[in-house]
């Protein structure tokens, strides 16, 4: 998969992202989760998923969601660190 292909899903919360809830996210939706250290309100999602789907997988509705295209779009808060 080229990653200018790939549609990614970006969560943002205020309060931050723990890692049991990437953990959560990752494994329920079977999809590759992105975070960062500087970077610790947002989630990148390779795949675009409903609100819905992402709310039943952590169990949480307090989060902002946008859709992008492209791991390597110039608008994403950063850089996921994995080829895809």
């Amino acid at each position: 998969m080229v990653k200018s292909n790939v549609r990614v899903t970006v969560l943002r919360r205020t309060s931050g992202w723990s890692i049991q809830a990437a953990v959560l996210l990752s494994a329920r939706l079977a999809v590759d989760v992105f975070r960062h250290p500087m970077s610790p309100g947002t989630l990148i999602i390779a795949g675009a998923f409903s609100r819905e789907a992402i709310e039943r997988a952590v169990g949480d509705s307090n989060f902002y969601l946008e859709y992008l295209d492209g791991l390597d779009n110039p608008s994403l808060p950063f850089m996921p660190n994995r080829e895809v």
